[in-house]
């Protein structure tokens, strides 16, 4: 697939001097022979995201895809819809948490078609699901190459490490959280507090009490602590 652009120099006689500007392309034959030692058809299997069907040992799958990595190898998407494995359609990919917010998701999809439907939105939505700290397991260089755009729904403290560890070439929307490397989508929390202290005010309650929901989730438990309490 296309992995960049570059501006080319020429000089010719009579010191004549142009540029021009080209984009460059990888392909699975390149990274094979970048140092791999490896066969065109293996690092293919790879890409493709067949490693493990294929039965290819996970460091040498490793070893693909950190040089594809390195060399801004990209999945050409194009070539996947013609020979049939794509749909013409972009794809984006919803992360959504196994756990007791899975009642949650209905909720979610109605409000996701709404703005499709009301911006005329074109694109394949498929849903997949990851354990709670196991997002590692679900999100991978490998699973990335399928899907245009990601979607990622309520990651644990753990999850969130990993994301910010690791750097998936494609976009990603994380929902309900905060991240200096990723962009979100958060409730404005500021807003929220203020209509119940707005009311309280009113009636001239200054001291209320707050009661809240244990969640299992470390990393919600974590946001709603009150510091030095």
């Amino acid at each position: 697939g296309p992995a960049g652009s570059a501006q080319i120099t020429i000089n010719g006689i009579n010191n004549y001097q142009g540029k021009k500007d080209a984009v460059f392309t990888i392909l699975p034959a390149d990274l094979a022979d970048a140092r791999l030692e490896l066969s065109p058809s293996t690092v293919s299997i790879v890409l493709k995201g067949n490693g493990d069907r294929r039965k290819i040992k996970k460091e040498t799958q490793q070893r693909i895809m950190n040089a594809a990595k390195e060399m801004g190898y990209k999945p050409n998407i194009q070539a996947k819809i013609l020979r049939g494995s794509l749909s013409a359609m972009a794809n984006i990919s919803l992360y959504w948490v196994s756990d007791n917010r899975i009642h949650l998701l209905s909720r979610f999809l109605k409000g996701l078609q709404i703005a499709i439907m009301e911006n005329n939105y074109q694109f394949q939505l498929s849903i997949v699901p990851y354990e709670n700290n196991h997002l590692q397991d679900a999100l991978t260089q490998e699973s990335v190459l399928t899907t245009n755009a990601i979607i990622i729904c309520n990651p644990s403290e753990a999850d969130m490490e990993y994301l910010e560890a690791n750097d998936f070439h494609i976009p990603i929307v994380l929902y309900n959280r905060y991240s200096s490397k990723y962009a979100t989508v958060n409730m404005d929390d500021k807003t929220i507090g203020l209509l119940p202290a707005n009311i309280f005010a009113a009636h001239g309650k200054k001291h209320p009490a707050l009661s809240r929901h244990f969640f299992r989730d470390e990393y919600q438990n974590k946001c709603l602590r009150v510091p030095g309490q």
